[in-house]
């Protein structure tokens, strides 16, 4: 059985799974703690990513390290539960400054 890990920031609740998390990390040299910190970029852009009839979301902003981050989430009722994080491509670059050039 996986276990969870659930945090409180800014008042928020997330949660995700930290075996999950540890190879993420692994992966992308992402914390899913510091895409959290995506969540509260006010800049950050959002496009829908739902997959085999799940409802998810892809959040593009920066961390508080100030790398621009591509994290995916989904909304449960009581907390968020990121599922994936990373270093966005050159491509999703692209697309997060024309957003928010545009607004």
């Amino acid at each position: 059985m996986n276990k969870d890990d659930k945090r409180v920031v800014q008042g928020c609740s997330f949660t995700w799974d930290t075996r999950k998390a540890n190879s993420n990390h692994t992966k992308h040299g992402v914390s899913f703690l510091e895409a959290v910190d995506v969540l509260f970029d006010p800049h950050y852009y959002a496009e829908d990513a739902s997959a085999e009839g799940e409802e998810r979301y892809a959040v593009i902003g920066h961390s508080k390290k100030g790398r621009l981050l591509y994290v995916v989430k989904d909304e449960g009722d009581e907390a968020w539960r990121i599922i994936s994080a990373r270093p966005v491509t050159s491509q999703e670059r692209i697309r997060y400054e024309e957003e928010t050039n545009s607004r």
